[in-house]
């Protein structure tokens, strides 16, 4: 989680943002590339309420702007299961190609729990995340940390 965010300037000339997003879309959408719980993998926890609380939209507002986005636009994918957002070009207006992002996205993509999501953001992403790298792997890496520790 990074406390801070530049996003492109060409987010106000992409043809999709110009011709087919209103006021209330840019702004959402501002938010979505840039709150706090953002990363550079642009998947996210980010609950309805917390959306709620920081873009003062009321909840039936958030839920039509996910729908909108996600079955419209077609430009996120949300998960409310997990409470998970995948924003599907995060990278277009957000994104550094360094060593240091590609550990970063490669460590958030193990903390995505919705399989649904994983499965969208490997074929994006897979490059930079080795084969096998999920979640199970982590709790497989401190279980053995926590036996080896109770043995010492």
């Amino acid at each position: 989680m990074a406390n801070f965010r530049s996003i492109k300037t060409i987010f106000w000339s992409d043809s999709k943002i110009v011709d087919e997003f209103s006021k209330d879309d840019r702004y959402f959408y501002l938010y979505l590339l840039t709150n706090e719980k953002s990363n550079q993998l642009g998947c996210y926890e980010l609950s309805i309420k917390q959306i709620c609380r920081d873009t003062d939209f009321e909840k039936n507002e958030v839920e039509k702007l996910l729908d909108r986005f996600e079955n419209e636009l077609k430009i996120i994918y949300y998960d409310y299961d997990t409470k998970e957002i995948f924003i599907k070009n995060w990278h277009k207006y957000n994104w550094l190609n360094s060593e240091k992002t590609k550990k970063c996205i490669e460590k958030e993509f193990s903390l995505v729990k919705s399989e649904k999501l994983r499965n969208l953001i490997y074929p994006l992403y897979g490059a930079y995340i080795p084969h096998g790298s999920n979640k199970e792997k982590e709790k497989e890496k401190n279980k053995n940390k926590k036996n080896e520790n109770e043995k010492e």
